[in-house]
């Protein structure tokens, strides 16, 4: 059936409008925010989980689930993204500024289905904030307790820190350019110490996208 012009707009209009961002002065569990990435110019993407909600809670913050997808404009469609991590999971600190200081948009809250509960393996060094370090160890699913192991098992882990709310665009930035074989301090700079203490950590892991499954956010014993 052919359609005419005024149809074409409004189907176009309620496509928007079905992703309109969600005024709402907070994030919660199953929402996808659309993230701005100012150095790059792009549009990052994501969805929020909540530990406290899932079949085997854990009492942290809300942690972020960083799609492996960027954008030189705004997204219509939930379908335009793809669901494979950029990152490992990680929690954020400060979260409730997300929306009120940071601008991140709710465009929509989803089931979350129970792949998408998963949390990480992280690495710890030892003796605390130690450096170097005397010895490893690593936390599955970022649990209180950690076990001791050899440096080649846990040395492409994520640390057991959360990531303040103020440099998780840096973060994803940082992470982008390193796809592409780029250094986001020679592209851009670090400006601040808080990106610097990501830089460090970040800038030496692999990139998280080209390590084969068993590795991504997994400790290998």
């Amino acid at each position: 059936m052919n359609t005419t012009p005024s149809q074409t707009l409004w189907a176009l209009a309620a496509t928007i409008a079905t992703h309109m961002p969600i005024k709402r002065r907070y994030i919660k569990h199953g929402d996808i925010v659309e993230l701005t990435l100012p150095n790059l110019k792009r549009f990052g993407y994501g969805k929020i989980i909540d530990p406290r909600l899932i079949a085997k809670p854990l009492d942290y913050p809300h942690f972020i689930r960083v799609y492996d997808a960027s954008f030189e404009q705004p997204i219509l469609s939930l379908d335009a993204l793809r669901r494979e991590l950029l990152v490992a999971p990680f929690y954020i600190v400060g979260g409730s500024a997300a929306i009120t200081k940071f601008n991140w948009k709710i465009l929509d809250n989803e089931h979350v289905q129970k792949e998408e509960e998963w949390i990480p393996d992280t690495k710890v060094a030892w003796p605390l904030f130690s450096n170097p370090p005397e010895r490893w160890a690593y936390k599955q699913h970022y649990s209180t307790h950690f076990t001791f192991s050899k440096w080649e098992n846990v040395q492409h882990l994520d640390d057991a820190t959360g990531k303040n709310i103020q440099v998780i665009l840096f973060l994803i930035e940082l992470e982008l350019l390193k796809q592409e074989g780029k250094d986001i301090q020679k592209e851009f700079g670090v400006n601040d110490w808080l990106e610097q203490i990501i830089y460090d950590a970040r800038s030496k892991l692999p990139v998280y996208t080209q390590l084969p499954e068993n590795k991504k956010g997994k400790v290998v014993e």
